[in-house]
């Protein structure tokens, strides 16, 4: 078997189950599109721009919990009024890979910068978010749009 220092994991819609965090000796991280604890599970953008919590990228240790690893770095990364739903997809994209290669000069210090995250936060499953997939008319559609959209079908 091959010698792995460590595994990164990104947009993987799957558990990754223990017995792989085993072999690798948990040393597997994932960027997650989402400000943990908010947005855990499917479609962090989607949920962020309707719920209106804190929104932004994640890299943190993988866990037999979902998306509940310990915090290695995160930051926020605000909205745009000009925002569609594809461009706001696209910054998050964008900052996870740019907090991944920030955070790796510092990977020596990965095990003391652990942090767990603080509070409840919010989980969506695939299912959860079948109906804002549902009210997609086009990802060039604007947030703002798409957020009047979801308040009124959520309404009625």
């Amino acid at each position: 078997m091959h010698n792995f220092d460590l595994v990164v994991s990104y947009t993987y819609r799957y558990l990754i189950p223990e017995e792989l965090l085993q072999i690798f000796h948990f040393n597997v991280v994932n960027l997650h599109n989402s400000f943990l604890p908010w947005n855990r599970g499917a479609d962090p953008n989607l949920w962020s721009i309707v719920s209106d919590c804190p929104r932004g990228v994640t890299l943190h240790y993988v866990s037999s919990g979902l998306d509940k690893g310990d915090i290695i770095a995160q930051r926020l990364v605000p909205l745009s009024s000009e925002d569609t739903l594809k461009t706001s997809y696209d910054t998050l994209d964008r900052a996870a890979r740019e907090q991944f290669q920030d955070a790796f000069q510092w990977y020596q210090n990965w095990p003391q910068m652990r942090k767990t995250a603080i509070g409840e936060g919010s989980y969506h499953s695939l299912k959860d978010g079948e109906h804002l997939h549902r009210m997609i008319v086009s990802y060039d559609m604007s947030v703002e749009e798409y957020r009047k959209l979801v308040k009124k079908q959520t309404a009625v």
